[in-house]
């Protein structure tokens, strides 16, 4: 009996460490860093540089493109431009700009960037008094640009707002709003989609996306996953699916191997409100991350793939007063969910003007963190932030009126980076003292039993 209740005691202690060791170390951390200064990225430009678009390669370089209305660098004219650098990582250094829109004599507008897995770059934009859909691909090994080509030519000149993707084989993805009556869409704004096929060199036939919808669809989102399937999720303005009057949130999916796309899916169903300022964002096991504003708030909701289910719709900016507007999405290796938007809240030493916020939702403990004040540096507005991630260094680019850093009086596009660690309960210590935690225990529970042992041997002799 003694042996037996000797025997419990100890396990029992055991338990205890390691309840302790459960209760007081939390196995995920929060994540945590500290901001980069304020770096200028378009020193080379001395008129407006508005409209930054952001992506990272593999290996953590990083690449920008935006509009521009300086005349005179590399001999662009008068008209607006879409321009071209990236960060070199290894060289820790930009690389000079480069003209994209070579050749226009007109307003050059919303780029969108995106890098495939060999490093070549895809920008596509449109254009006005045209207002066609341009694409163009820098190519890696020659560092040259391929000739500009027009995506939207089905089109009758009302193409706006392009955005593309690369999937995994080199193909690219492109959606765009058009208010032409083509494809029976109607004299209202409706949604395209086509793609190019990499292995065939050639672009698909245009297809009608919004099919389901009576009023204007536009502001557009795109996604791919490493099946090839496509997510395309925009606003709408029509009643579809018991929506209601105001504006909202659909989407739908392209399935890769039939090529059909889903029925329309209201993601803002239980809104009442109007759904502006949609980013989307497609995580690498295929759910599909949604943020968008409401009456000053910004609203988050997830589509689970491996469920098929949606999470439940959720304030993410609650600690702010003021407006939280135009927001961006990242998602990491992890699943953790990277946030970035601009606010007009008097919060953490942001004075009331706008001023870019940061905040992420941790996939270990299931909670997003408090919100930060990213621009504290900035004595003017910072507009339409944007976010990619590589590795866990996040990058945000924006665009102030501002002469931060000797910028001169107009316009410029600045960023700032965050290297990110998982801290642990004892910052820095976290790991090495649930060691010592365990190998106590261990040790605590090995003179006991040596100590059992010893007695028993006594009184047997």
């Amino acid at each position: 009996m003694r042996k037996s209740i000797k025997g419990i005691l100890g396990i029992a202690s055991f338990g205890v460490v390691i309840a302790l060791v459960i209760v007081f170390y939390p196995t995920t951390g929060s994540l945590q860093g500290t901001w980069t200064p304020l770096e200028l990225v378009t020193p080379e430009s001395s008129d407006h540089s508005i409209d930054p678009e952001i992506t990272m390669d593999h290996l953590g370089n990083i690449h920008v493109a935006w509009e521009d209305d300086d005349s005179t660098m590399n001999a662009s004219g008068v008209d607006r431009d879409i321009y071209y650098k990236w960060f070199d990582k290894q060289a820790g250094a930009w690389k000079p700009a480069e003209l994209v829109s070579t050749g226009s004599t007109h307003h050059s507008q919303e780029p969108d960037v995106e890098v495939d897995k060999d490093g070549n770059v895809h920008v596509a934009w449109y254009e006005e008094t045209s207002f066609n859909i341009f694409y163009r691909r820098r190519v890696k090994q020659l560092g040259e640009w391929t000739p500009i080509q027009v995506i939207s030519t089905e089109g009758l000149g009302g193409a706006l707002s392009p955005v593309i993707k690369v999937d995994n084989q080199g193909n690219i993805h492109a959606t765009w709003w058009d208010d032409s009556n083509i494809m029976g869409s109607g004299t209202d704004r409706d949604v395209f989609y086509k793609f190019w096929n990499e292995t065939m060199g050639i672009w698909t036939e245009c297809e009608l996306v919004s099919s389901e919808s009576g009023n204007d669809s536009f502001a557009q989102q795109l996604g791919v996953d490493q099946e090839g399937n496509v997510y395309v999720s925009w606003r709408d303005d029509s009643m579809y699916g018991g929506s209601g009057v105001d504006e909202d949130i659909f989407f739908k999916i392209k399935d890769a191997s039939t090529g059909t796309w889903t029925t329309t899916w209201v993601v803002s169903s239980m809104s009442t409100l109007f759904s502006s300022y949609l980013k989307m964002e497609v995580a690498g096991n295929g759910d599909v991350h949604f943020i968008w504003a409401e009456s000053g708030e910004l609203i988050y909701r997830c589509w689970r793939a491996a469920s098929s289910s949606w999470s439940v719709r959720e304030i993410v900016t609650g600690e702010c007063t003021g407006n939280s507007r135009y927001p961006d999405l990242a998602i990491d290796g992890a699943g953790n969910v990277h946030l970035t938007w601009h606010d007009s809240s008097d919060y953490k030493g942001a004075d009331g003007d706008y001023d870019v916020f940061y905040k992420h939702w941790n996939n270990g403990n299931k909670s997003w963190c408090n919100a930060s004040v990213v621009s504290l540096e900035s004595d003017s507005d910072s507009w339409e932030p944007q976010i990619a991630i590589n590795d866990r260094i996040i990058s945000i680019i924006f665009y102030e009126f501002t002469d931060t850093g000797g910028s001169g009086p107009d316009s410029d596009v600045f960023m700032k980076k965050l290297a990110l660690k998982e801290a642990s309960a004892i910052p820095g210590y976290g790991t090495p003292i649930m060691c010592i935690i365990l190998g106590c225990g261990l040790t605590i529970l090995a003179i006991s039993t040596w100590r059992q042992n010893r007695q028993e041997h006594a009184r047997e002799r």
